[in-house]
């Protein structure tokens, strides 16, 4: 089902913050240095959400990185060797 799928909106980096709790937004935030470590955090706590609920949570980033690998490669070896990394 496409409803599923995060929106273009949920990808956003505002937004994909907010998906990570505020624990761990703190924790992550405390860990990482440098200037601008919006990014990283975003994508680290998301890959954190994912790892530890596996089958009830869908990470915006994530499946939205396999969608457009997919759609610019075309390569399902492409997609199910970042889905095992």
């Amino acid at each position: 089902m496409t409803s599923q799928y995060p929106s273009s909106q949920d990808l956003q980096l505002d937004s994909a913050l907010a998906f990570i709790p505020t624990s761990l937004l703190t924790a992550l935030d405390t860990l990482f240095a440098g200037k601008d470590t919006r990014r990283k955090v975003t994508a680290v706590g998301q890959a954190i959400i994912q790892a530890v609920r596996p089958r009830a949570v869908l990470a915006p980033l994530q499946v939205g990185l396999a969608v457009q690998t997919h759609h610019l490669y075309r390569s399902k070896f492409l997609v199910d060797t970042l889905h095992e990394m």
